[in-house]
């Protein structure tokens, strides 16, 4: 199972808040989609939870291994 537990991302050039407490579970065999209109915020959380974006202090859990990305600057 993957999860991520109250994901916030605010982008720090403009400091827009692109992701809002943003929570979800997704089970071992599941079929899983992001829907929304543009600017919702689907392809920064895909792009966090892969690791292309890193500035964020949440966590996500994969498999039971939590991955946690903390702001550096």
């Amino acid at each position: 199972m993957s999860q991520v537990c109250n994901l916030n991302f605010t982008y720090k050039k403009t400091q827009k808040e692109a992701i809002q407490e943003m929570s979800f579970d997704v089970k071992e065999g599941e079929v899983f989609g992001f829907l929304g209109p543009g600017g919702a915020g689907k392809t920064t959380t895909q792009r966090l939870i892969i690791g292309l974006l890193r500035n964020y202090n949440d966590e996500f859990r994969h498999a039971g291994h939590c991955y946690r990305f903390y702001d550096a600057g």
